[in-house]
């Protein structure tokens, strides 16, 4: 699937009707211009990046027995922080005594240069009451006062110490991600960010020498056995394989596209200042052809009108091509960051896909459209904890 161009070009072709109709209402007026969403649908991303860094949104949040926040310490001192979120229905007492769980980390998007852990907080609420396992949302320094690579160190830095003896006790003892699962995931950036440290770990576990791990990287505790990536990017012109180039070309369909244009993302990555031929951008890049083989099976989501499109569809035949399991789910006319900033039907089918595609990374029995409706729902009743 999406072998042809003519495929990859229709993702983009057409703008998706619902959608179509709620941006002719904002730009009619109808809508409400004060509403978040709708900011973010409508403002240039550079305006939003201004903007984080005059009013960060940054919330304070209680600590409860089921969702509270660790701080971990990088490797230069920073201190980090990792909000945790389980089951409603665990107690402390039973942390030590019912079976082990298995352990889901999140990283959340903002082009390097917004965002907050927070952020996650609907989805990981919403897995941590469908499958009963521990969700962890990690922090990261944000460009470009801390640019690369800062934020997958940071990331890996939080990987490394909550799978070690450490971490696990503080995530409450009833974490088992050697015997129960270890998923990672992230959305826009943070799926950049999880690939890479995903390809670092599968490199290091394999025994495989991971170009530009450094001294303070030594194998995760546990390996990594599955990865979300939704809203991917990782290539440019000199890094995306000559044997699907033919089929990279989402920069220039969609390079005028609401909340993130081509323009915004030239931007960010000249703010963030990545090397687009380093690992810890460009997961697998000068690791070897074996590199990709690595990877654990892999989840990919998937926009139409996304200037980012064709990095998570290359990507996917990429691992593909390797052996890797993969899962597609694709959205078509419709652009980034969409299922989580609109409430049309495909946003609604793209977050019961999201609920579904951990099912599959964890190895679970898949929820019905209800079921997925269920979870969604409470996770927003806990919005006030």
């Amino acid at each position: 699937m999406y072998d042809r161009r003519e495929e990859v070009e229709a993702l983009g072709a057409h703008e998706d009707p619902d959608f179509a109709k709620l941006m002719a209402s904002i730009a009619a007026g109808t809508a409400n211009s004060n509403d978040l969403r709708t900011m973010l649908l409508t403002m240039p991303f550079i305006d939003l990046i201004k903007l984080w860094q005059a009013q960060p949104q940054i919330p304070n949040l209680p600590d409860t027995p089921t969702e509270f926040t660790l701080k971990t310490t990088m490797r230069d001192g920073h201190v980090g922080e990792v909000r945790v979120y389980k089951p409603r229905t665990t107690t402390t007492a039973e942390q030590q005594t019912t079976k082990k769980t298995a352990l889901v980390v999140l990283i959340h998007g903002g082009g390097y240069h917004i965002g907050h852990w927070s952020h996650f907080a609907t989805p990981a609420r919403a897995l941590a009451h469908l499958y009963g396992v521990t969700v962890c949302s990690v922090s990261y320094r944000l460009a470009p006062q801390h640019p690369f690579p800062t934020a997958p160190h940071d990331v890996w830095d939080s990987l490394s110490w909550l799978v070690s003896d450490a971490g696990l006790a503080a995530l409450g003892g009833d974490v088992d991600p050697a015997g129960e699962g270890f998923v990672v995931g992230g959305a826009s950036a943070g799926s950049n960010l999880a690939a890479v440290v995903t390809q670092k770990s599968a490199l290091l576990s394999a025994g495989v020498a991971a170009a530009g791990a450094t001294a303070d990287e030594g194998k995760l505790a546990s390996p990594i056995t599955g990865l979300w990536l939704s809203l991917h990017a990782m290539y440019d012109e000199t890094t995306v394989p000559d044997k699907y180039r033919h089929l990279w070309f989402s920069r220039e369909q969609n390079a005028t596209a609401a909340v993130i244009d081509t323009k915004g993302h030239d931007y960010i990555l000249a703010s963030y200042q990545s090397d687009p031929k380093s690992p810890d951008y460009c997961p697998g890049y000068g690791q070897g052809e074996a590199a990709p083989g690595k990877m654990p099976p892999t989840y990919f989501q998937v926009c139409g009108g996304d200037p980012l499109r064709d990095d998570g569809l290359v990507y996917e035949k990429v691992l593909g091509d390797a052996g890797v399991r993969t899962r597609l789910d694709v959205y078509p006319g419709v652009p980034h960051g969409f299922g989580e900033l609109t409430d049309i039907p495909l946003a609604l089918k793209s977050q019961r896909d999201t609920l579904r595609g951990f099912a599959w990374l964890l190895g679970k029995e898949e929820p019905s459209d209800e079921e997925c409706v269920a979870a969604r729902k409470t996770a927003l009743e806990m919005d006030s904890p």
